[in-house]
């Protein structure tokens, strides 16, 4: 083989390359999206199925008192927020619905988290 079709060959690869690179950079960046828009979702969903259970609740009425019921509307809206951030997910403001990495603390979401402790 001629040097000047190895050259070629190795720029056609070269191009194949960079092509494959960015198909996987715009799946990577799908799958970010997806994956936003599920946890987003997940919550929305959560939330949904809390309202349905409280709107059952007030239709067959238990013995707690107002002050008993906001206080477990509380403690259950926080275990749900506490349970989606221990999946990595973040229930801040700014980040909401995005996944934080493995390990990556957040002082938002703490605050957030801390805003609604029951005591």
């Amino acid at each position: 083989m001629e040097q000047s079709e190895l050259q070629l060959l190795l720029q056609h690869i070269e191009t194949e390359q960079n092509k494959l690179t960015d198909s996987m950079s715009e799946l990577k960046r799908m799958i970010n999206r997806l994956n936003e828009e599920n946890n987003r979702l997940r919550i929305q969903n959560d939330t949904l199925l809390s309202l349905v259970t409280d709107s059952t609740k007030e239709e067959h009425p238990t013995t707690t008192t107002p002050a008993q019921s906001s206080e477990v509307k509380a403690k259950n809206g926080r275990e749900r927020l506490q349970s989606f951030y221990n999946d990595n997910i973040h229930v801040c403001h700014p980040y909401f619905g995005s996944r934080r990495q493995e390990g990556e603390e957040c002082m938002f979401c703490q605050a957030v988290l801390d805003s609604l402790e029951v005591e």
